[in-house]
């Protein structure tokens, strides 16, 4: 990862704020969790369809105007956010599956370190080939 990269993912923590291709999400359990796997399934999808984007984790939405705040509550590692975890998730939940990458960056006012999860730009358009556990998060074919 270049260092101009590192200060453009640092700013992201700084000021957090949604946009088309930003996406933050609450922390994700993506080892354990069936339905936290299809929320990033749906996120991932959402941003290959935009063109490619980054979600990051460990935020959480507060107040009346969409202000985004890290969560109080952090996992006791980040061993689920490996390239190797989200890829298993987008191959197991994509039609065509797409191959992120995952940075590990330092916020640089609270040295806290947050997943980024790299959504590249590809073939569109891109769905999910199965639903969420139970129903929920998603559809097949959404």
């Amino acid at each position: 990862m270049t260092s101009e990269m590192q200060r453009q993912w640092a700013s992201l923590l700084i000021e957090p704020q949604e946009t088309l291709g930003v996406e933050f999400k609450s922390w994700l359990l993506l080892a354990s969790d069936n339905e936290h796997k299809a929320v990033l399934a749906k996120a991932v999808i959402a941003m290959a369809n935009h063109g490619g984007g980054v979600i990051v984790s460990g935020f959480r939405a507060t107040g009346g105007v969409r202000q985004l705040v890290p969560e109080d509550t952090r996992p006791d590692n980040l061993a689920d956010y490996t390239p190797d975890c989200v890829n298993a998730i987008t191959g197991s939940y994509l039609e065509p599956p797409i191959h992120c990458d995952v940075h590990l960056v330092a916020d640089p006012a609270s040295a806290a370190v947050y997943p980024i999860i790299v959504v590249p730009p590809g073939k569109t358009p891109v769905r999910s080939k199965k639903a969420g556990p139970n129903g929920k998060v998603m559809d097949q074919g959404q």
